[in-house]
């Protein structure tokens, strides 16, 4: 195996089959991008709420970051996971292009799945 590029993109290349490979039916967790990034565990929960998603998912990460002056934001990302794949398959229906209900001053983001 050489080492440097070449084998960190075989590598790469073998997890992205191995990924492709996975049946969708099998998957319960979902990464939810475009996050307004000044939303909060309970604003990310609280959008699951209005969506009827909350009873359903047994885990949320909302990856944080602190500011230069000390306040904290998101990524834009969120990961949600489901209790079961049919449920993780409806939240992804709902929330692909769900307008967030509390987005930044003069943006209009929709979450993408």
């Amino acid at each position: 195996q050489a080492e440097g590029g070449d084998g960190a993109a075989a590598s790469g290349e073998h997890m992205d089959a191995d990924a492709a490979r996975m049946p969708q039916d099998t998957l319960t967790t979902l990464m939810i991008h475009n996050v307004p990034c000044h939303y909060s565990d309970a604003n990310l929960l609280q959008e699951l709420e209005r969506l009827g998603l909350h009873n359903v998912c047994n885990f949320t990460h909302l990856p944080q970051l602190p500011s230069h002056d000390g306040t904290t934001w998101n990524i834009g990302k969120a990961f949600v996971n489901f209790v079961t794949p049919a449920e993780a398959e409806h939240a992804r229906a709902l929330l692909q292009g769900h307008p967030w209900q509390n987005p930044a001053p003069g943006c209009e983001q929709v979450a993408e799945v």
